[in-house]
């Protein structure tokens, strides 16, 4: 692989089995600190073909459960296919919604593709879900700014980015 990343800095994902390999990965021990925001980027590796399907077709999101039970859908524009041929390369930033609470962090892949005329779901590729710990960190009082950090996107609000985006391909990942 020629890229910036190597081999050994991907999380990969095996889509027979559904699952998230964390276990063999840099981040098996913590993904990221409560609080923290995009501090810290996870690197994925799929597949870019499945079942006859090109995934790089079709809309990506991480889809998550923090620590606090909130649920939250992180869309995915940027991926790479260059890097390593016959394979997606994409990476998710992790949010402060995320890391808003020291825990169990679960999250999912979820390739889709949506009839933008009827908001009907046409297809539908998910992985199961993996854990992650954010690790606690130093306890302050939260600050407007900090609290300012938090979005919330509604499923409408998301699909509408992701239609009104093109995804982006990048060299060199």
């Amino acid at each position: 692989m020629t890229s910036y990343h190597d081999e050994s800095e991907l999380i990969n994902i095996n889509l027979d089995t559904r699952e998230i390999n964390l276990k063999d990965s840099p981040y098996k021990d913590f993904l990221s600190v409560n609080k923290e925001h995009y501090a810290e980027t996870l690197y994925f590796k799929v597949p870019r073909y499945y079942d006859g399907v090109d995934l790089m077709e079709m809309a990506l999101a991480i889809e998550y459960v923090n620590a606090k039970g909130d649920s939250y859908i992180s869309p995915v524009i940027v991926r790479d296919i260059h890097s390593c041929p016959g394979y997606i390369i994409f990476g998710w930033c992790i949010h402060g919604n995320a890391t808003v609470a020291a825990g169990t962090l679960n999250f999912a892949i979820h390739f889709f593709s949506v009839d933008v005329t009827n908001h009907r779901i046409i297809y539908s590729l998910r992985t199961k879900p993996a854990a992650g710990k954010i690790l606690y960190g130093i306890q302050t009082q939260g600050s407007k700014t900090e609290q300012g950090l938090i979005n919330n996107y509604s499923l409408d609000e998301v699909i509408s980015l992701l239609n009104n985006n093109s995804t982006i391909w990048w060299h060199n990942l």
